[in-house]
């Protein structure tokens, strides 16, 4: 069954990809277009660059705490069988290796590739961190056991909310950069993508509880432990208030101030919502799951 350390290596290795994605696509637009907004936005998703690679890393440790030991996690790689996990675990390798040397080449001018080499390079990192993000979702959501996770719900809400977590991250990144003025207008188009994604995590998650309120007894009772049950506290207070509330409230009073300290609290808000929703659903789920009386009466 999942544990804490799952929790956190689906928030950092989301958190993570979701900055690369979001930095590969705007850095290659904004390197293509004129319009301002895209070129402010290209330098500070270099952010996305340079600290997902570490988060997911990060991430892969809390990953082989849960597995128990290293070897573990060696023999994944020698595993013959396909499953969500195996296939992971050399998506996050290859992104890994890759994303941290084409960082090292960025923080260098020692060493220069081609432009075209560099560029494919960055787009197979970028879809090896696409794959960690609908990994993460399938890997939650492969347990028939525990119906309200198996659901591709699941799968779309981690993939937005690991955009939204990864967004924050790269305004984060623009707030403790702002001396330079290019980060000052790059952060303020990131926390409008932000808001953006918000609403449609908040549409998904909408989706998720109602449709498991008519998914059967497990799947409603999950609902009933995600509102009113064990989850609950990380639910309202950080999914619901930090994740949801905080960053629309500030959104809109940004509409009349600009000023970068809203935008950090707005981006610190929506990281610890990630955190609380992975939480709540883990909680939710395996609450239930693991209550035999329920499980007698589905």
């Amino acid at each position: 069954m999942y544990s804490l350390f799952i929790v956190w290596y689906l928030f950092l290795a989301g958190m993570g990809s979701g900055a690369y994605v979001l930095a590969a696509i705007f850095g290659f637009a904004g390197g293509r277009s004129r319009a301002k907004g895209l070129r402010e936005y290209r330098e500070i998703t270099r952010g996305g660059f340079y600290l997902g690679p570490l988060l997911v890393m990060f991430g892969a440790v809390f990953l082989i705490f849960d597995l128990g030991s290293p070897e573990k996690a060696y023999r994944l790689f020698l595993s013959t069988r396909f499953t969500y996990l195996t296939f992971g675990s050399w998506v996050v390798l290859v992104f890994c290796l890759l994303a941290a040397a084409l960082a090292l080449l960025r923080s260098t001018d020692r060493v220069r590739l081609p432009r075209p080499v560099f560029k494919t390079l960055e787009l197979i990192a970028a879809t090896c961190a696409l794959g960690i993000m609908g990994y993460t979702g399938l890997f939650l959501s492969s347990m028939p056991s525990i119906p309200f996770l198996n659901s591709p719900l699941i799968v779309v809400l981690l993939i937005v909310s690991s955009l939204a977590t990864g967004s924050a991250l790269i305004a984060l990144y623009g707030f403790f950069n702002q001396q330079r003025k290019s980060m000052f207008f790059g952060s303020r188009i990131i926390v409008r993508i932000d808001l953006v994604l918000i609403f449609i995590e908040i549409l998904i998650l909408a989706a998720l509880i109602v449709a498991s309120c008519f998914g059967g007894d497990l799947s409603a009772a999950s609902v009933g432990v995600l509102l009113a049950g064990a989850g609950a506290p990380a639910f309202w207070f950080g999914v619901v208030l930090l994740g949801l509330a905080v960053p629309c409230v500030v959104g809109m009073l940004g509409r009349q101030s600009s000023h970068m300290v809203n935008q950090a609290i707005s981006s610190t808000a929506v990281l610890l919502g990630g955190l609380a929703l992975r939480y709540a659903l883990i909680t939710a789920g395996l609450h239930v799951a693991d209550t035999p009386v329920l499980l007698l009466s589905g």
